[in-house]
């Protein structure tokens, strides 16, 4: 019973805006969400970037002849 009461109190809660915009973000991108330990922990097995990019193309630098 104890186990039900806990998650029922997880649940009661709700998220913070912060956490939803991290989780919103994290799923456009498809990166992984989590500590910056876990995170490195996956970038170190999977050899790819889990942090978040910016949504645009990089600019191009401007060259003044």
């Amino acid at each position: 019973m104890e186990r039900s009461n806990a998650y029922r109190a997880l649940l009661d809660e709700a998220p913070s805006n912060e956490l939803l915009t991290s989780i919103r973000l994290r799923l456009q991108q498809q990166r992984a969400l989590g500590h910056d330990d876990f995170r490195a922990m996956v970038e170190a097995k999977t050899n790819r970037f889990t942090g978040v990019r910016p949504a645009h193309r990089p600019r191009k630098p401007n060259i003044v002849d």
